[in-house]
C-alpha cells in the first residue's frame, strides 16, 4: 500500500498512541474522568515541564497569541476551559469528528512526535514510512452521537486546515515572534531548552551522595531547632518567613500549623522584587495576587494565607511583567 500523508492519517497516529497510553496507564486521566479543568491543568503542567518553542504554532493556534513559550502559562490559566469540551467529547465518543486544533493540543499533550501535522509530513517523507490505515481510527470510548451536540464539528476532512503551505508560514511566524520576544530579553535559549551533558556514573554517584547527606544534614538541623525551641511542633506565618512555635499556643491574627522544616528553614517572601534577575527563573516561585501585582517567594507549593493560590515558577514573561518593567 502506498505512503499517505493527509491530515487524516496523522489524526489516526495521535488517536492510535493515545489510546496505548490509555490501556497502559500512561495518561494523568481517562476520558470518563476528564473535565475541562483538569485538561486545563494538564495543559499547564505540560507547559512547566516540558515548554519548547516547536510548539508555540499549536499553542497559539488554540489559546490565542502569547508574548513565547513560558507565557502561555498565564494564558491558559486565565483562559476559558470551555474550549476543550469538543476535544473531551471526541475522546469520549460523543462527537465522530472534531476541529484539527483539537488533534494538534491532543499531539502536544500526550507527547506524540513529530507533531505538529506539517513536521510530521515533512519526517514521514523524508523516512518514507509508510501510514496505512490500519492503525486505530475511531476515538477511545463508542457512545452514540448526540444529534443535538452544537459541538459536533464536521468531518475531519472538512475542518482541515485551509491548506498546507498556509499552516507552514503560520507556524514559522510563530516561531519567529516567540525567538524576537526572547532576544529582547536577551534571556539565552539554551538556558532553558538545551538538556545538560549527561555526566558519567560515578560522578552523578558523588552528586547522589553529597544531596544525602545534604538533605540528612538539614533533617537532623530543623529536627535539633524544633527541639532547641522546646519541642516547637508547630508553625506559624509572620508575613515573610514562617516561625515556629508550641502547637498549644495561638497566635493572633495567625493560623498555627504542623511545623514543616523544610519551609522553615527555607520558604521566605522576596520583599524586595527588584532583586530578581535573569537567574531568578524557574529559581523562584510566584503567584498572583491581583491582575497587576504579583508575589515571589523562594520555595513552591502555595501562598502561605490563600491556599487556593499555587506557587509557579518565575518565567520570563512573568520577570518582565512585574519586575524589569516596573
Amino acid at each position: 500500500m502506498s505512503a499517505n500523508y493527509t491530515f487524516a492519517n496523522y489524526q489516526k497516529v495521535v488517536i492510535s498512541l493515545y489510546a496505548e497510553k490509555k490501556t497502559n496507564g500512561r495518561l494523568p486521566f481517562g476520558p470518563s474522568e476528564m473535565t475541562p479543568a483538569k485538561l486545563r491543568d494538564e495543559c499547564i503542567r505540560v507547559c512547566q515541564e516540558r515548554p519548547d518553542d516547536n510548539d508555540i504554532s499549536t499553542l497559539r493556534l488554540f489559546f490565542g497569541p502569547g508574548e513565547n513559550i513560558w507565557s502561555y502559562q498565564n494564558i491558559i490559566e486565565d483562559g476559558d476551559i470551555e474550549k476543550f469540551k469538543p476535544l473531551i467529547n471526541y475522546l469520549r465518543g460523543s462527537t465522530k469528528s472534531t476541529n484539527t486544533i483539537n488533534i494538534e493540543l491532543l499531539a502536544w499533550l500526550i507527547d506524540f512526535t513529530p507533531r505538529p501535522y506539517s513536521k510530521w509530513e515533512i519526517v514521514s517523507k523524508t523516512n518514507k514510512t509508510e501510514i496505512t490505515t490500519d492503525r486505530a481510527e475511531t476515538p477511545i470510548a463508542s457512545k452514540p452521537q448526540d444529534s443535538d451536540n452544537n459541538e459536533i464539528e464536521g468531518s475531519a476532512e472538512k475542518t482541515n486546515y485551509q491548506s498546507e503551505t498556509a499552516y507552514t508560514r503560520e507556524e514559522k511566524e510563530d516561531v519567529l515572534d516567540a525567538v524576537k520576544t526572547s532576544n529582547e530579553l536577551n534571556i539565552p535559549k539554551t538556558a532553558f531548552f538545551t538538556p545538560p551533558p549527561k555526566k558519567p556514573w560515578f560522578k552523578r554517584n558523588i552528586k547522589q551522595t553529597a544531596l544525602s547527606l545534604m538533605a540528612a544534614t538539614t533533617l537532623c538541623g530543623g529536627t535539633y531547632m524544633v527541639a532547641y525551641n522546646g519541642s516547637q511542633g508547630c508553625m506559624y506565618w509572620t508575613g515573610d518567613r514562617y516561625k515556629s512555635v508550641p502547637c498549644q499556643e495561638k497566635v493572633e491574627g495567625a493560623t498555627v500549623l504542623a511545623l514543616d522544616s523544610a519551609k522553615l528553614l527555607n520558604f521566605r517572601k522576596i520583599n524586595v522584587p527588584d532583586t530578581l534577575t535573569i537567574s531568578s527563573i524557574n529559581n523562584l516561585w510566584y503567584t498572583k495576587i491581583t491582575v497587576d501585582s504579583a508575589e515571589f517567594y523562594t520555595g513552591s507549593g502555595f501562598h502561605p494565607l490563600f491556599p487556593e493560590k499555587r506557587l509557579k515558577p518565575v518565567t520570563p514573561y512573568i520577570l518582565n511583567k512585574y519586575v524589569l518593567n516596573k
